[in-house]
């Protein structure tokens, strides 16, 4: 099990491949030898989540830190050796990486910037993980913010962007969805296609490959009903996007993309 000494003594390229190994996906894990977590136990964890910011604001760093630590270094240990279905997972990686939010903040406010930066990296990579457009919104702009105070400010400038962009994708998928969820019988098909395609593309970008897989089928189905070459070309698009992260629900669905993307040009 790592301990928070080795944790914080890592580089941010360790610190996130000591992360992938303990398993920081938003995957469900089989039981294991160490058994399965229970939802009292999901519960635990979050209110530890809640604890450490309100050590934060009360105490700041110094001996807090050093708590939130052993917490997220335990978590990030559980999550590689224990079982859990794929909503608990969402939930411990939403815990994990708000812990981990907060110890950032804590060094960041001791001037503690490489440790900083180690634990916003590990917030970063188990808010994406988790699914929680919002909370990655959050850690970006909190690096954001250190680089600024650190005078890296084309740093800055990018963390800021990428935490609007997380922010606008979350806005694009509340937007889109409604229309491209219409009635597959209305008479709107190629609008409701169009949307779906963009909506795949905004699930895509935000991560949400199983999501924007589920969107591609369901525009696939209205397909027979358009006619139209702009419509496609928006199709290879989704495609384009979806074929940079080849798991394999994406390339499951990609197969039956380009089957329906020869039928429609033939």
């Amino acid at each position: 099990m790592p301990t928070r000494r080795s944790v914080l003594a890592m580089s941010g390229a360790l610190l996130l491949n000591a992360a992938s190994a303990a398993c920081v996906t938003a995957a469900a894990r089989q039981a294991s030898a160490r058994g399965r977590i229970t939802d009292e136990f999901v519960l635990k964890m979050e209110r530890a989540a809640a604890a450490a910011r309100h050590l934060d604001g009360r105490h700041g760093g110094g001996a807090a830190e050093t708590w939130v630590g052993d917490q997220a270094t335990t978590l990030i240990d559980l999550l590689g050796t224990t079982g859990y279905d794929a909503s608990q997972a969402r939930r411990l990686l939403g815990a994990l990486a708000r812990m981990a939010q907060t110890a950032g903040f804590m060094a960041f406010d001791d001037a503690a910037d490489g440790r900083a930066q180690r634990w916003y990296l590990l917030a970063l990579r188990a808010a994406r993980a988790a699914e929680d457009p919002a909370l990655t919104t959050s850690v970006l702009a909190l690096m954001s913010n250190q680089s600024t105070a650190r005078g890296q400010h084309e740093d800055a400038l990018a963390l800021a962007a990428a935490a609007d962009r997380a922010a606008l994708l979350e806005q694009a998928t509340t937007l889109l969805a409604p229309r491209a969820h219409t009635d597959e019988h209305e008479v709107h098909q190629r609008s409701a296609l169009r949307h779906g395609a963009w909506l795949s593309l905004a699930h895509a970008r935000a991560g949400k490959l199983d999501l924007a897989a589920a969107e591609v089928r369901q525009a696939l189905r209205r397909l027979p009903q358009v006619h139209s070459a702009r419509t496609l070309g928006l199709l290879a698009s989704v495609r384009t996007q979806l074929a940079t992260t080849p798991t394999t629900t994406v390339v499951e669905v990609l197969g039956d993309l380009d089957r329906h993307l020869v039928a429609a040009r033939t």
